[in-house]
């Protein structure tokens, strides 16, 4: 609680948390965790690495709190259990009405994954996109705007529809000029103008 009075008090808005859950939690450790977000007040959180195995576990907890589980993708479509794939996806919003997704764009698309259309699909679902740009086939994470990722269509697509989903830069790609400030003012500016066009 004293924790979200200083965001309060800087004017930030502390809209959602980031938390890996695996099997190996116990049920008061992820209460914990949960009544931590709770104090947070925040509505949803990113489930950075958790795999599709920990989902069921996770239920109670969203339901209990009101906290959604907000489903972070990778880009391992080989693997059964990583939340990567559209089906993988969809499976996890199906076992609770609390699970939502947090569609990582760049990581969609490095899965070659089609991020435009399942956010058409499913919008009323996500929470947040996560803003970088990859080139398909797993490939690497490159500056904006010179990937494959639909970062143009994504956004206005939100703008457009006035969706209320949270656009979030992951500034993954780090070869640009200047130091952490400098590049994500850069990569705001590429976003703004976008979203101005």
């Amino acid at each position: 609680q004293e924790i979200r009075k200083k965001f309060d008090t800087a004017g930030l808005n502390l809209f959602s948390y980031v938390m890996t859950f695996d099997l190996d939690f116990t049920d008061e450790e992820i209460d914990a965790v949960f009544m931590q977000m709770q104090a947070l007040k925040v509505g949803c959180f990113c489930t950075n690495q958790s795999r599709l195995d920990v989902a069921p576990r996770l239920v109670p907890f969203a339901e209990k709190y009101r906290i959604r589980p907000a489903w972070h993708p990778h880009a391992m479509v080989n693997d059964p259990n990583e939340v990567a794939t559209p089906e993988s996806m969809e499976k996890l919003l199906a076992i609770s009405k609390q699970f939502a997704i947090n569609l990582d764009i760049g990581h969609f698309t490095a899965g070659n994954n089609d991020a435009a259309d399942f956010l058409k699909k499913h919008h009323d679902r996500i929470t947040h996109i996560h803003v970088k740009d990859r080139k398909r086939n797993g490939g690497a994470n490159v500056a904006l705007g010179t990937g494959d990722t639909p970062i143009k269509e994504c956004l206005t697509l939100i703008r457009d529809n006035k969706w209320p989903i949270y656009g979030i830069i992951e500034r993954e790609y780090r070869d640009a000029p200047g130091n952490a400030v400098e590049q994500t003012k850069s990569q705001m500016e590429y976003l703004k103008q976008i979203l101005n066009s």
